[in-house]
């Protein structure tokens, strides 16, 4: 969280406060880094550089955002990235998600095909479909299915047909 008296100086000039955000967030990640870096199990906390990433969202994407820096590092700047499973897009579409879970869940249901023509039985069938392909498509469904738009919707339901 950002002090008051920095977040009142800044309030009134859009590119002095986007410029003194990026300065302000550069600090606080390297004190971060320090740290952790401090404590006994240092080794365990130290972040790579191919694992710091940076994306910016909502109005500053029209704005110019000078990068962030750690230890002289730029942090790379990223349109979208992976995290815990979910990808994110810095427009908060979620289109590249949609596809990357009808994928996954499209190599599943290949399996399941091959299933049935082997004779595996229904419930069996069921019980593979319930354990194997829905769990792709409803991870996490908390965080993005309300951003779905009607195409995307429809793709999804169309694996559960």
């Amino acid at each position: 969280m950002l002090p008051s008296s920095f977040r009142q100086s800044t309030m009134n000039q859009p590119s002095l406060q986007v410029h003194s955000l990026s300065a302000e967030l550069s600090h606080q990640l390297q004190h971060t880094q320090t740290l952790c870096t401090c404590r006994p199990d240092a080794r365990a906390m130290q972040l790579t550089s191919n694992e710091r990433k940076e994306m910016l969202l909502g109005p500053l994407l029209k704005l110019y955002v000078q990068g962030l820096d750690i230890d002289h590092n730029l942090i790379e700047r990223v349109s979208g990235f992976k995290l815990l499973g979910v990808h994110v897009s810095n427009n908060l579409s979620w289109n590249s998600h949609v596809d990357y879970i009808c994928a996954r869940a499209n190599t599943r249901l290949h399996y399941l095909k091959r299933l049935k023509q082997a004779g595996l039985p229904a419930n069996q069938l069921t019980h593979w479909y319930i354990s194997i392909i829905r769990p792709v498509l409803e991870y996490c469904a908390v965080v993005w299915h309300h951003g779905l738009s009607k195409n995307q919707t429809e793709s999804i339901e169309a694996i559960q047909r």
